[in-house]
């Protein structure tokens, strides 16, 4: 059923595009030179090129098709041999199909000519294939004995007349894709529409001057309301007044050469006199509507930038001020009585505790890190017991603040492990691990450190600034609780949370064996960790038992 769905569609497009490829055309007939039999304009190529470009890889069959069936039914309603009218859809298939080819080759996303650089490879584009068109028809027209002029007069003709056409007609195809998929206030519709209507006056009021010889308009004019058209409104509008004025150019310029010329103009200059018009209209207007859309997307991405730092600075002055509460807190509650060396010593490896979690994030883009790689980075001072340590857990990607605070939990648990816990000794265990369990249906964090083997824990008599980030640091960033056990066996750390609260994104609930909680409980089989990734510093020092 789809595929006879998708045919369906393809013939009604090609169809569809072969009545108006055969009546633009036919209209293109009309355009021509009375005295010269030349035709000054031929928007056909315009109407198969524009489609090709606008559309892609899906038109391709019935443009090809409507072009073949158009160019032959008009070749066959004025009597031109068969080989003139394959020659005809020969050079007209190709010229389409030259003219997308580059344009895509080049420009590989969406095409929309607001850009320098995309008018510009759309002209290059235009006159590579009106020049492959004309040399393949010039030639038809010669070897079937229909020449007038030799086939290099031929070909120019053919290329000047399928250029402009291509230039004039095709850009509003084009644009007009990429404003149906754009938001454009109602007041620049209106606008537009106005500018048009004044361009289209004062193309008429110029060109018919310079029918009956006044003179007294000049061109320049026209620029005025197309430039107002380039810079007020959609790059749609400006195509649409550039083709209204070469419409203009071309219908006053075959009325001049149906009348009476004076001796010292001839046909052919009167022609590219106003095929240069075209072309000076159209690629003027198009370049100017691509430079200025340029610069309003500029002075946008500038402002967004500027919004962006702005954003940056307020969140790296609101981080340094947490940071700075952090590192006094660390001063305020260290224990008292303890000498300056070894205050000084427990302050700074807790800072450079914090320092491992911010390199860690910088290395991450200040975006998320892994709950894994948090956990390698701080357990660098246990390169002696490494493999005493087992840790297992589905990846989670932490927020920076979180990140932070469990960084801090965890320096405080190693070193308390390391100094008086599980790893003080040759027989203790420690195991951490988390999992992701469906609570209530919400998605929630269950982290599990369970030290075993050690000394018997003794709570302190005043809680310090590790009991402090276990129990209330760690769990307010994570909007959750925890918990710290002193059992007989060693040291237990709790901590729950929504997933939400630990990481910005979604992570599959998984099913991680729970570590027991009672005393005879079975360690799970984990990761075991060799060797160190910190600096080194955990082993000897530390602030005491939490």
């Amino acid at each position: 059923m789809p595929l006879a769905n998708d045919f369906a569609k393809s013939l009604l497009a090609t169809v569809v595009f072969g009545m108006l490829y055969f009546l633009t055309a036919a209209y293109s007939l009309k355009l021509m030179a009375p005295l010269a039999g030349v035709a000054l304009f031929w928007p056909a190529a315009g109407l198969s090129s524009g489609l090709l470009i606008a559309f892609g890889r899906q038109m391709v069959i019935p443009v090809v098709i409507g072009i073949l069936a158009a160019v032959c039914t008009g070749s066959w309603v004025a009597g031109r041999p068969p080989v003139i009218a394959i020659g005809y859809s020969l050079a007209n298939i190709v010229e389409t199909l030259t003219i997308a080819y580059i344009v895509a080759n080049r420009h590989p996303g969406p095409f929309r000519l607001d850009t320098f650089r995309e008018v510009i490879t759309f002209f290059v584009a235009a006159a590579c294939g009106t020049a492959l068109s004309a040399l393949i028809s010039a030639t038809t027209i010669t070897f079937g004995g229909w020449s007038i002029d030799g086939i290099a007069n031929e070909a120019w003709t053919w290329a000047r007349s399928d250029f402009v056409g291509v230039i004039a007609v095709a850009p509003i195809i084009i644009v007009a894709r990429g404003l149906t998929r754009s938001r454009v206030p109602l007041s620049q519709h209106v606008l537009a529409l106005v500018l048009i209507v004044v361009t289209a006056a004062l193309a008429l009021a110029t060109f018919a001057a310079r029918i009956d010889g006044v003179n007294a308009i000049p061109s320049a004019v026209l620029f005025v309301p197309l430039i107002a058209l380039a810079f007020s409104t959609p790059t749609f509008y400006c195509a649409v007044g550039s083709t209204v004025v070469c419409s203009i150019i071309v219908a006053t310029n075959i009325a001049k050469l149906s009348g009476t010329i004076a001796a010292t103009d001839s046909v052919s200059t009167v022609i590219i006199y106003a095929q240069l018009a075209i072309l000076a209209v159209a690629g003027g207007t198009l370049s100017l509507a691509a430079l200025l859309g340029e610069r309003r997307r500029m002075e946008s991405e500038l402002a967004l930038q500027a919004d962006h730092s702005k954003m940056l600075l307020r969140e790296v002055t609101h981080r340094c001020k947490n940071l700075l509460a952090v590192v006094l807190s660390m001063a305020r509650l260290a224990p008292r009585g303890a000498s300056v060396d070894d205050f000084l010593t427990s302050y700074t490896n807790r800072v450079m505790a914090m320092g491992d979690s911010l390199n860690l994030l910088i290395k991450e883009s200040w975006q998320t890190v892994d709950l894994m790689e948090l956990v390698r980075v701080h357990m660098g001072g246990i390169a002696n017991s490494a493999n005493r340590f087992r840790v297992e857990g589905p990846p989670i990607a932490l927020k920076p603040d979180v990140a932070q605070a469990l960084g801090m939990a965890l320096y405080e648990l190693f070193t308390n492990a390391s100094k008086y816990g599980a790893l003080s000794n040759e027989l203790g265990t420690v195991s951490l691990s988390w999992s992701v369990l469906d609570v209530n249906a919400v998605p929630t964090v269950r982290l599990i450190w369970r030290e075993r083997g050690g000394s018997v824990p003794v709570p302190p008599a005043k809680p310090g600034f590790g009991t402090s980030v276990l129990k209330r640091v760690a769990p307010s960033a994570v909007s959750g609780e925890a918990e710290l056990l002193y059992g007989p066996q060693g040291c237990t750390w709790i901590l729950n949370g929504p997933l939400t609260g630990f990481s910005p994104l979604f992570t599959p609930v998984g099913t991680v064996p729970n570590i027991a909680l009672d005393a005879g409980g079975q360690e799970p089989a984990g990761q075991n960790f060799s060797g160190s990734n910190g600096h080194g510093i955990y082993a000897d020092t530390g602030s005491g038992k939490h």
